[in-house]
């Protein structure tokens, strides 16, 4: 059997800008944190997963990590912000196209499991699927909740899918996202990497192969089968 790593925002859904806005707005209403306090560029993070981002700003302005009940209080603000944002426009959570119905063929492929390894909350990644519809229900499913680096999610997503599906080892991982983060953690990791959007962009970060979008499934899929942990076919 083989398993699909996806990444969420900007590789499954188009909800990377408006994620971002209301992280900023969260930190701004509950601590008092404006964008002059802290970095926000996101190549500046050692960690570019929500956690990370939330510690080392805590450590840079407060000189601490946050408190449980900070984070708490943080996370739940964040999806009441979002919950806002899709009320106000529900086109800033749209799906990238033809995401959902690779992620259909792929649950139906008996040689395929997939399963989802996002750098964003639980909670926050549970409101965007439901609002695009999708329930995942057991699908192995690795957060900012569990680590606060992206190798440590990926990690997770695969031994969760190892018990998932009572295997000791997949034939083949392969992880697919749209940041130069997720190129550096699939190679890190020694996991074959497809990208999600602009061309240009990931194959600037030494990814192999980049596809704009799921349209065509047929082709993601063949690219799935077909590609070495090099990056080439």
């Amino acid at each position: 059997m083989n398993l699909a790593v996806f990444d969420l925002d900007g590789t499954l859904m188009h909800t990377s800008r408006v994620d971002g806005d209301c992280f900023l707005q969260a930190l701004e209403i509950e601590f008092g944190l404006t964008e002059s306090d802290f970095e926000t560029d996101l190549a500046a993070y050692t960690h570019i997963t929500d956690s990370g981002i939330l510690h080392e700003v805590f450590e840079t302005v407060r000189r601490r990590p946050p408190t449980i009940e900070e984070r708490t209080r943080f996370v739940a603000r964040f999806v009441r912000l979002l919950e806002t944002a899709f009320q106000a426009d529900p086109e800033r959570f749209r799906e990238v196209p033809g995401a959902f119905e690779v992620l259909a063929t792929l649950d139906q492929d008996p040689d395929w499991a997939f399963g989802l390894a996002t750098g964003g909350w639980r909670a926050s990644a549970d409101f965007k699927l439901r609002t695009a519809g999708l329930l995942l229900g057991g699908t192995p499913f690795a957060s900012a909740d569990d680590a606060l680096s992206r190798e440590e999610i990926v990690r997770t997503c695969i031994r969760q899918a190892r018990e998932r599906c009572e295997v000791e080892r997949f034939a083949r991982i392969v992880s697919i996202g749209d940041g130069a983060w997720d190129v550096r953690t699939a190679r890190t990791l020694g996991l074959p990497f497809i990208g999600v959007g602009e061309a240009s962009r990931l194959t600037a970060h030494g990814a192999g192969h980049v596809v704009p979008d799921f349209c065509d499934p047929d082709v993601f899929l063949r690219l799935l089968l077909s590609i070495e942990t090099d990056g080439r076919p």
